[in-house]
């Protein structure tokens, strides 16, 4: 009998894991995940990349050994960069793909919908950048990109 309730405990944290695979962060969401914490993580084209974002909307971006400072804002449920310098920003649509991974999807500038297809989003393919908190271990399967 306790194998069997050990089977379903498993059962039951591989489908609430599997349910967290495609939550798409709302603003509140967004705004837990990141203020007062550092990102790390990685382009398609495997270029690593760390982002603070302070509590004021402030960032500090690093690639590279060059470090661009910047804005950040929550809103309509996307997440936005701007920064000071020759680094491209954007908004975003955050989709968490497990405990500690985060997907950004380029969104439109006029309407924000994503710039990848929905079939893509969910299943965490054409992300523009795949981050996670650098002071935790990172839960991202990073696959073919590294």
């Amino acid at each position: 009998m306790p194998r069997l309730l050990v089977l379903i405990a498993v059962f039951a944290v591989t489908v609430s894991g599997s349910a967290l695979a495609e939550e798409q962060l709302d603003t509140r969401e967004i705004q837990a995940a990141v203020v007062g914490k550092t990102l790390t993580g990685l382009y398609p084209g495997q270029q690593r990349w760390t982002e603070t974002y302070l509590v004021d909307g402030e960032l500090v971006y690093s690639e590279d050994g060059v470090e661009v400072r910047g804005e950040w804002r929550a809103i309509d449920d996307r997440f936005c960069t701007l920064y000071k310098g020759n680094v491209e920003g954007g908004c975003f649509l955050v989709v968490r793909r497990s405990r500690n991974c985060l997907d950004f999807y380029a969104a439109e500038p006029g309407d924000g919908s994503p710039l990848a297809s929905a079939s893509d989003i969910a299943a965490g393919r054409d992300w523009t950048a795949r981050g996670w908190r650098a002071d935790q271990p990172g839960t991202c399967e990073v696959g073919d990109v590294i």
